[in-house]
């Protein structure tokens, strides 16, 4: 966590460990905790990096890369605390 909590930065968060045990998986994504313009794509228990073109943020909530005006950052922290990525700071 880096500086005063701020629920519209991911800078902010207080990650927990964001890619974690993805052993059990067969697919799904994750985001990553170092870089909001990428992500990881699960794939039979194995995650792949995956960059979003230049610009934009990838936004959990579609599973897609998308603009950051676009993201509800209030909604994608509520996310990442109910899958366990991030400690629940309000």
């Amino acid at each position: 966590m880096s500086g005063t909590f701020d629920i519209n930065d991911r800078g902010t968060w207080d990650w927990t460990d964001a890619v974690g045990d993805v052993s059990e998986e067969t697919s799904g994504y994750r985001l990553n905790a170092e870089d909001e313009g990428s992500f990881y794509q699960v794939k039979d228990g194995v995650p792949y990096f995956q960059p979003c073109p230049t610009g934009l943020v990838f936004n959990p909530l579609l599973n897609v890369c998308d603009w950051p005006q676009a993201v509800d950052e209030a909604q994608v922290y509520d996310w990442a605390v109910s899958k366990g990525f991030v400690n629940d700071q309000r």
